[in-house]
């Protein structure tokens, strides 16, 4: 007997399994099956949407593994991850299915873990195992012959007492059967009847369907149109308020102008007189500094006239009257006359109302109100379709917004009778397909003889009044805000305050964390919703959409600061004017808007989108849905990547990604081409599956590539039933021409479609063997043993470490282009393709450890990983970071906690520190570079160090942004390879680490890399 990897299980969730007991060997890969029943009955799995199966190990540990059901064979299957089958011994476990919040669990069972077995203790097994099974039959055939004495026992009774009234039934059931046919008969024409009735309605329903998608589009346009709108008039109002600000700011103090006196302190904005003239200081503690147009601490308001008072000699370059009066009109000192102020102001007023925002309300119908897919408010009337709550007109709101946890909509409906004041609330919910899922029904509110807070609905705005320096609390007015039943929102300065800003606890408002310090640059107004229901979601300044707050609800500040801003702002509509006092219009921004989305291909073709990465790197995305596969049934269709190009010359890679939907045919697809041509001539043409599921391969075929009318093809070829979703991600490494000139790799790929070709019922190369990877294994390599599970005792003597770019374990007494010369080395070989190489050695005697790799086709220098050099102890690393704070200042020991040396940190006077913390998944065995990014930095780090579950290391050797420091350290008798690269972003700085896996039947969990980026 040998063990088997694969157990197909019955249980039941009412019995006790009294199957197989599944018995593997240790660090085998394994699969369990299971067919569920209940009380011997085969269990349905349609309501179930999630397995779950847990493990407790002979040591104890609990591991929790995540099974899929399989919806066409009615089983649950769990492949072994690994971990499960660390210890060897006996397994408990469970086995639980859940629908929703319910789960329903089968009784544990048993699974052993063998490290090793002679011969005849697998036969024992075996034998145990056909027992076992001999006597589950044997208990099923007696289970049976029970039941079925049983049931011959019933059978007597009731022919006895069928016998007594046998006579009596039969009469009563003619009488039955006579009536019960009339019945039938009838039944049947009503059925006839309601069946044309149902395709009828099923015809109308249809109809009605693909109306209302057409309305959503719709909806979902004009939704975007007025985004894009609310954003431009939120960025001119916060422009126009900057500046007002500004001016504000420039002519603070001109009322209180005093004689300059040298032993008195300024500060900022003062204005003095001297000699006749009148100065502003512009800075604070300006101390017996003599005014003077050479004096950087004086801003000149007012040069002396040819009096001596104070008169002026001329004005922006025109000389006084003879009354001394120097006439100017508007145009010549850059503002507007009061009939251009109006005018302006009209305009202003005039776009406000045309947004609803005022005193004009819209009024529609109630089954626009209902279809209403915007926010607003409204006058609704009543058409009696049975929605509104009473049977009048209503004054009406309507919030709309997505919930970003599950991609729901939901709509808010609040309305209040006009002639009881008493209000209504009603929320619809819609999932991500537009259906309805959620009607919360009318709910009475406030007002009236409501039961909600009582009296109407009323908005207040209160000023708050500041008159300390650096004020961060404020008294409310005594019965302006109640915490209970009130809602309120905050503006500082013009600017809406989130509640995490601030705090409002008896009857105070408190700003810890304001910035200002003057009291004329503190101007609170607090707005106060009165008798509003109580909503349940938060309402962000950002959602605000045209029309839905009129201006004179504004405070008087912000008020003040649109109407001045009219006379202010003048508005152009090109993009070559470069007065930083000018205004780009809304108009002109929705135009550079369109040719921002035309460069990055947003919403052409299907949702495709391309991401241009330099002159010789390009990367498209296509997602190829259910319908673009137009081949009739039967048929077998090609799918062809088309790249017009006349000349290219680089490396190719597709990865093609599929849904399961009309056959199983889930999983991925990762092809390599590496090709170049001239003309539809090709020079050089390689294609290597890099990886493959096993699901995808069975039903789609990557061929090579084809040629036609300078035109690059790369084609997919799937069977007839696999008609499903597909995401494909084409990546252009290299060089190209068209029409002898050069092209990069953006120009070409923007050009790349996709073409759908229908082959017919047959084709030469169908059906095909399933395409696996090509990257090899061990046993491929040669290198590894496979009866003794490790590589063999002998390595290949090389004479030239540049010459080895082939998987395998080598070692070599002064080869060329060694760490050194003259020394042993050893090393293992890693190889991605031929330009793509990584190599690790070992040094006999020095125990040192180094690595380099072949990056493009080109050898990069050898860096030493050795452990004293990547510092993977903590107190090693810790030691050195605490030198350097040292050296900087501020004393540190080499035994402080992080803690202590961040706040060291924080404390030395030149230089610059940042932290935080990079998420890390899980990282199997093998599994490839997994990439990792820090947030955004503000310098550029000299040294970086990083904390990975106590392991340290820090970097202090870079070589630019695109330098690349890489090593391993070993911990726990696990190893991990860390490559640390520094990028440069719009000004900004960034962490990459690629992270690998290289201990072969561990897993490395998820967890948290903590850095330290420090500059000197």
């Amino acid at each position: 007997m040998s063990f088997k990897n694969e157990y197909t299980l019955n249980v039941d969730i009412k019995r006790r399994m009294t199957s197989v007991v599944p018995t593997f060997k240790q660090g085998d890969s394994a699969t369990l099956k299971f067919k569920l029943f209940d009380d011997g009955k085969k269990f349905d799995l349609a309501a179930f949407t999630r397995a779950e199966i847990t493990f407790k190990l002979p040591s104890g540990q609990t591991i929790v593994g995540e099974p899929y059901i399989d919806v066409n064979t009615q089983m649950i299957v769990y492949n072994f991850v690994g971990v499960e089958m660390n210890e060897a011994g006996k397994l408990t476990t469970i086995l639980s299915i859940y629908s929703g919040t319910s789960m329903v669990s089968i009784q544990p069972f048993s699974i052993f873990i063998f490290d090793h077995l002679k011969d005849k203790d697998l036969s024992y097994i075996g034998i145990l195992q056909d027992l076992i099974a001999e006597v589950q039959l044997l208990n099923e055939e007696v289970k049976s012959t029970l039941s079925e004495a049983n049931n011959l026992k019933d059978e007597l009774n009731n022919v006895l007492i069928e016998a007594n009234n046998a006579e009596l039934i039969r009469n009563t059931n003619e009488q039955n059967r006579i009536t019960s046919e009339n019945t039938r008969n009838s039944n049947e024409s009503a059925r006839q009847q309601n069946e044309f009735d149902r395709k009828n309605a099923e015809s109308i329903r249809e109809s009605n369907e693909a109306t209302r998608i057409e309305n959503e589009q719709n909806r979902q346009k004009e939704f975007d149109n007025k985004i894009n709108e609310a954003e431009v008039a939120i960025t001119d109002t916060k422009k126009a308020t900057v500046e007002a600000n500004q001016a504000a700011e420039s002519i603070r103090g001109w009322g209180q102008a005093t004689v300059w006196n040298s032993t008195t302190t300024y500060s900022k904005n003062n204005v003095v007189t001297y000699n006749g003239s009148t100065w502003q200081s512009k800075g604070d503690n300006n101390l017996n500094s003599i005014p003077s147009e050479t004096n950087t601490n004086w801003i000149l308001l007012a040069l002396r006239g040819v009096d001596g008072t104070g008169a002026v000699s001329t004005v922006n370059g025109k000389s006084p009257d003879g009354a001394g009066n120097v006439e100017l009109t508007a145009d010549e000192i850059g503002t507007y006359t009061q009939q251009q102020i109006d005018d302006k102001d009209t305009t202003v007023k005039e776009y406000f109302t045309d947004k609803g925002i005022g005193d004009k309300v819209i009024i529609i119908s109630e089954q626009d109100y209902i279809d209403a897919d915007y926010n607003g408010m409204f006058w609704v009337k009543n058409d009696a379709l049975d929605f509104l709550p009473t049977e009048t007109g209503h004054a009406a709101t309507l919030l709309v917004y997505e919930n970003p946890d599950n991609e729901n909509v939901v709509k808010i409906f609040n309305v209040i009778n006009p002639t009881t004041a008493i209000s209504y609330m009603r929320t619809y919910t819609f999932d991500n397909t537009s259906s309805l899922i959620h009607d919360s029904g009318w709910i009475e509110g406030g007002g009236g003889s409501g039961t909600g807070g009582g009296g109407n609905v009323s908005v207040n705005s209160y000023p708050l009044v500041t008159d300390t320096v650096s004020q961060t609390i404020w008294e409310l007015p005594t019965g302006a805000y109640n915490q209970t039943t009130d809602s309120v929102m905050v503006f500082h300065n013009t600017v809406f305050l989130e509640q995490v800003s601030y705090t409002i606890t008896n009857n105070r408002l408190s700003i810890p964390d304001n910035p200002h310090t003057e009291i004329e640059e503190n101007n609170v107004v607090l707005v106060v919703f009165r008798n509003m229901p109580n909503m349940t979601v938060e309402f962000d300044g950002n959602n605000i959409i045209d029309g839905s707050i009129p201006l004179s609800k504004l405070g008087q500040d912000v008020q003040d600061a649109i109407n001045n801003a009219g006379g202010k702002i003048e508005l152009v509509d090109n993009l070559t004017t470069d007065d930083a006092t000018k205004a780009l219009t809304a108009s002109q921004g929705v135009v550079v808007k369109k040719e921002l989305d035309k460069k990055w291909q947003k919403d052409i073709f299907n949702n495709t989108n391309i991401t241009n990465l330099g002159s010789t790197y390009a990367k498209k995305t296509f997602q190829i849905n259910t319908e673009d596969w137009k081949a009739p049934d039967g048929h077998i269709e090609q799918l062809n990547i088309t790249i017009p190009c006349e000349n290219f010359s680089g490396v190719i890679k597709v990865n093609y990604t599929g849904t399961a939907e009309a056959v199983n045919a889930m999983g991925s697809m990762d092809i390599s081409y590496n090709f170049a041509k001239v003309g539809n001539t090709p020079h050089v043409s390689t294609r290597e599956i890099l990886s493959s599921s096993s699901t995808f391969a069975s039903n789609y075929y990557a061929r090579a590539i084809g040629l036609k009318a300078s035109t690059m093809i790369i084609p997919l070829t799937r069977v007839p039933q696999a008609k499903q979703r597909l995401y494909v991600t084409v990546e252009l490494f290299g060089n190209a021409s068209v029409g002898g000139v050069g092209f990069n790799m953006f120009n070409i790929l923007n050009t790349a479609t996709l073409v759908f070709e229908d082959l017919g019922t047959s084709a030469s190369f169908y059906p095909w063997t399933p395409q696996a990877s090509q990257i090899p294994t061990y046993d491929a390599i040669g290198r590894w043993d496979s009866v003794a599970h490790r590589f063999k005792p002998a390595c290949e003597i090389v004479s030239d470490w540049n010459n080895v770019v082939q998987n395998g374990m080598y070692m070599a007494n002064g080869a060329l282009n060694a760490p050194y010369a003259d020394a042993w080395f050893m090393g293992i070989v890693i190889v991605h393709q031929p330009n793509w190489v990584v190599q690790k050695l070992i040094q006999f005697t020095g125990d040192q450890e180094f690595e380099r790799t072949l990056f493009g086709g080109e050898w990069r220098p050898w860096i030493e990983t050795s452990p004293r050099k990547l510092f993977t102890s903590v107190s090693n690393g810790k030691a050195q970071v605490a030198s350097a704070i040292t050296g900087k200042g501020v004393q540190t020991a080499s035994d402080a906690t992080f803690e202590t040396m961040a706040n060291n940190i924080n404390t030395i006077s030149a230089g610059k520190f940042a932290t935080g913390t990079i998420p890390t998944p899980q990282i199997t065995y093998r599994q490839g570079n997994v990439t990792v990014y820090s947030g955004l930095i503000d310098f550029k780090p000299d040294y970086i160090m990083t904390d990975w579950g106590g392991v340290v290391w820090v970097n202090n050797a870079y070589k630019g942004p695109t330098g690349m420091l890489e090593g391993s350290f070993i911990g726990g008798g696990t190893e991990m390879c860390i490559a640390m690269q520094l990028n440069s972003i719009s000004g900004k700085w960034q962490i990459q680490l690629a992270l690998e896996n290289y201990s072969k039947g561990w897993v490395k969990p998820a967890s948290t890399i903590t850095f330290y980026a420090f500059k000197n």
